[in-house]
């Protein structure tokens, strides 16, 4: 199923879903499979499961970042050596300077994940460095058709997408999405365009993501058991 807005002439405000068959045609689209992010979250669930009540109430979520973006990394590395591992101005990312695409971790609200009137929010305030990201996005968008567009050199020239993940009644919700605007509370809510992954299911694992940093450029979800 695609779900698409009604043509407004305006680029910037139309946003693309897909989901089921769609979103699997869509990935592939991209050079993706849904498996690779399965894979990718699987390990960083695995790894913060690990996590005590000993350890900071933030390793936890930390681990859940770290092994999810260290593991989508080592999938895409694995089937095709142009993915590469970017970190351009601290910001940890996979990317693709063929396809154009960088991918990064980020938690996201209530409305990660499904089809309903409103759009995700990024679960906190992102930093300056997703911002200049956003704008690239936008630039990359309006000049989609242009014939003298150059391809990027570095992750950072690459069109940014989001996995967005957010727990919610015993399920791990999911997006890959492409956020196009940042609000005045710093959290991103308009997107070019979003393939809504199938949710996983957690298995007793308990997430709670309200220990993200102060510059919102590095996710941080604290995990423990229920």
């Amino acid at each position: 199923m695609t779900v698409s807005p009604a043509q407004s002439g305006n680029w910037f405000e139309e946003c693309r879903v897909s989901q089921g068959e769609a979103a699997q045609r869509r990935l592939a689209d991209l050079g993706l499979r849904e498996s690779y992010f399965d894979a990718a979250i699987s390990s960083g669930l695995d790894a913060a499961a690990r996590a005590t009540p000993a350890h900071p109430k933030i390793f936890g979520g930390w681990l859940l970042w770290a092994e999810t973006t260290a593991g989508l990394r080592t999938v895409l590395l694995s089937l095709d050596r142009e993915w590469q591992i970017g970190q351009t101005r601290g910001y940890e990312t996979s990317y693709h300077l063929g396809h154009n695409i960088a991918i990064v971790v980020v938690g996201g609200d209530a409305n990660t994940g499904v089809v309903g009137f409103k759009p995700p929010k990024t679960r906190r305030k992102r930093g300056p460095v997703t911002a200049k990201r956003v704008s690239r996005n936008i630039i990359e968008g309006q000049m989609a058709l242009s014939p003298d567009l150059e391809p990027p050199v570095d992750d950072e020239g690459c069109v940014t997408w989001f996995l967005l993940l957010k727990e919610r009644n015993g399920s791990l919700y999911r997006e890959l999405s492409l956020p196009m605007s940042m609000g005045a509370d710093g959290k991103i809510a308009l997107w070019r365009e979003r393939i809504i992954l199938e949710p996983m299911q957690l298995n007793g694992i308990s997430l709670d993501d309200h220990h993200d940093d102060d510059n919102g450029d590095e996710p941080q979800i604290h995990v423990g058991r229920k």
